[in-house]
């Protein structure tokens, strides 16, 4: 038992030996793992290589960064390689700075890379390129001297830069001899840039003016092909002022919009006509082509002059419409025929009738009662202020009001009154005043709703137009006609017809809004101002959180000034003002009945831009609703939308009722 023992014993030393020397050489192997070449020395291998770091001898740290290079670990890739070889780079107390500069960047087989060094030779940074080839192991293939590139004219030449190629620009213009007149100092300038090996080309373009011209050049710029106008300012000597980029014309309706060529617009027209939807009336068929006209960027104005007012086979309609040629806006009639499908027929210069517009009373005025008790249409021309608060006053009691402000020096008011046959609902009625011969002709054209519902059983009409004596002739000829575009909102099931004063607008602000952006927003458009008699404020800085607008000469205020107080921030809603004292908020109420679920409610909000609000704490599945201004609805609109799907008991704009505009 003893000698197993001590056999045992001395076969553990010779084991115990022999792995500690394994230890021991894995040790070294693992210090030594990029150190293939018995004897390297890194201290000393960098003292070697900057003593060759010179532009006479740097070919001589060839074999000192090759010995570097292979004594790398097999493991790293050809990437990590370069990174390490950089850092060695870095470490030598003569280099400077070192980067990789490119990656397999030169085309030869294998690809080579470089590195850029720099460092100090007698006072004076040297900069060279340290090509690499991308064998396995790597090698140092040989250096180059690196020559920051010179910018010129084509180094700047793209999308981003190209506003520093003005200085090249203006460089050429300033050496051009004094002898060259205008054109051909930018011919030669055309010439010049067309010399660039970076132009592909470059022309004069278009007419020369006296204060500013235009070269067009092209140039490609990562295979994409790029067109820029560069604008020449006709000093002494010619300066470049910029670039603009150049977009090629598409022949389109407003190609053509100009005295010369107006008559190549109708080809555009009649094919806007031609895709109209066949389920639209005429009447529908002149509002699509007059939004159609509007926007377009070359038209200033645009709107149905008179339907089917021609006695022709078919019958013709007329649309005015103005724009801007060389700084003068133009005015034209353009002649629809009212045939399936419409399609244009001449373009005229438009001849104003008269100076005219559709006058409605300011907020606190109405027409008096006994106006009205013997209608009979005749016009009565009022050409005073005196004149006119016979016929008009106060519509608050024992209160003062300033009169109306018209300025009738220039103008004469003109108000007709007349009786509604069946009494159907009334939405607008416009006027248009022609002269024929010796006397006047008042067209009065009243659209009124083809429903059940009792209106007043007479209409007055009012307008603006320029001064006219008392003693003119002035005859009326009154069209009745349905309104096809139906403005109403359900109550008890039925429809509840809606007229709306053109000449007011309602709007509403959001609860944060302060004194000075309201006054900022009520006073932006200088042909508004806030109806007589309401207050946007009471005491010192209590906001009422709404206002009402009126135009200041009584016309029709333009739906695009509606869009754009909507647009506008801290504005909740924008509507015009309703009869009947009434004003339309973004607010209408539902009342869910029994078998239509709150989820239900939230689907059909979400779908139609509404936000589903509080419930109504006395009415038990009563829901307020919240239409976005965004929406293409307002709330009488929606209110109507909802109802009609069949999901609610009710469903109600929450009007406001203005007992102060009253």
């Amino acid at each position: 038992m003893k000698r197993v023992t001590k056999i045992s014993f001395e076969c553990w030393q010779k084991v115990a030996v022999a792995s500690l020397c394994l230890v021991f050489l894995a040790a070294v192997l693992a210090g030594c793992n990029r150190d293939k070449n018995n004897g390297y020395d890194e201290n000393t291998a960098k003292e070697k290589f900057c003593s060759f770091l010179n532009v006479e001898n740097i070919d001589q740290t060839i074999p000192v960064v090759d010995e570097f290079l292979s004594g790398l670990s097999d493991g790293l890739n050809g990437e990590q390689q370069l990174q390490e070889l950089t850092a060695w780079l870095k470490s030598c107390s003569c280099i400077i700075d070192a980067t990789v500069f490119c990656k397999s960047c030169v085309e030869t087989n294998p690809p080579k890379s470089q590195i850029a060094v720099s460092f100090d030779e007698n006072g004076t940074t040297k900069n060279f390129i340290l090509e690499i080839t991308m064998s396995n192991p790597l090698k140092a293939a040989g250096y180059q001297e690196y020559i920051e590139p010179e910018e010129d004219f084509c180094s700047f030449l793209n999308a981003e830069n190209i506003d520093k190629t003005i200085p090249f620009v203006d460089e050429f213009l300033s050496g051009l001899s004094d002898g060259l007149n205008d054109d051909q100092q930018l011919q030669a300038l055309a010439a010049w840039l067309k010399s660039q090996p970076c132009i592909a080309d470059a022309a004069v373009y278009g007419e020369i003016n006296p204060t500013t011209s235009e070269i067009s050049i092209s140039f490609d710029e990562d295979g994409v092909t790029k067109n820029f106008i560069l604008e020449i300012t006709m000093s002494n000597p010619l300066k470049a002022s910029g670039y603009h980029e150049y977009i090629e014309p598409v022949e389109d309706f407003c190609s053509f919009l100009n005295a010369e060529n107006i008559d190549k617009t109708i080809p555009f027209v009649d094919e806007f006509l031609s895709g109209l939807s066949a389920g639209l009336n005429d009447e529908q068929q002149l509002q699509a082509l007059v939004a159609w006209l509007k926007s377009q960027p070359c038209i200033v104005y645009a709107t149905v002059e008179c339907q089917s007012c021609n006695n022709t086979d078919p019958p013709t309609s007329e649309i005015a419409i103005s724009f801007d040629e060389d700084g003068t806006t133009k005015a034209l009639i353009m002649t629809v025929t009212m045939e399936k499908p419409l399609r244009v027929g001449v373009l005229r210069e438009y001849a104003e009738p008269s100076t005219s517009w559709d006058y409605f009373l300011p907020g606190p005025w109405q027409w008096m009662d006994w106006l009205w008790r013997e209608p009979d249409s005749k016009v009565i021309v009022i050409n005073s202020t005196k004149e006119l608060t016979q016929y008009c006053s106060p519509n608050t009691p024992n209160t003062y009001f300033d009169p109306p402000d018209i300025d009738f020096s220039k103008h004469s008011l003109l108000v007709v009154e007349g009786l509604n046959p069946d009494q159907l609902v009334i939405s607008d009625i416009t006027g248009s005043l022609r002269q024929q011969d010796a006397h006047y002709i008042l067209h009065i054209e009243i659209k009124r709703y083809d429903a059940y519902g009792k209106d007043s059983k007479c209409w007055y009409y009012a307008m603006m137009t320029e001064k006219l004596s008392e003693e003119s002739i002035i005859e009326t000829d009154i069209t009745y006609c349905k309104n096809e575009t139906e403005y109403f909102y359900y109550y008890s099931a039925e429809k509840n017809f809606l007229q709306i004063r053109p000449d007011k607008i309602f709007i509403k602000f959001t609860t944060d809004v302060t004194k000075e952006q309201i006054l900022a927003l009520t006073g932006n458009d200088a042909t508004l101002r806030v109806s007589p008699g309401t207050k946007l404020f009471w005491g010192e800085d209590n906001i009422y959180g709404n206002a009402i607008l009126e135009t200041k000469d009584g016309s029709r205020i333009p739906s695009l000034t509606i869009q754009s107080f909507k647009a506008r921030d801290k504005v909740v809603s924008s509507e015009y003002l309703l009869q009947d004292r009434m004003a339309i908020t973004d607010e209408f109420f539902v009342l869910l009945k029994n078998t239509t679920s709150y989820e239900q409610l939230q689907e059909l909000a979400e779908k139609n831009n509404c936000k589903v609000g509080e419930e109504d704490k006395y009415l038990k599945n009563g829901f307020k609703m919240y239409v976005s201004k965004t929406s293409k609805l307002n709330a009488i609109q929606m209110s109507c939308l909802f109802y009609e799907t069949g999901l609610f008991v009710f469903s109600e704009p929450n009007f406001m009722i203005l007992y102060a505009f009253s």
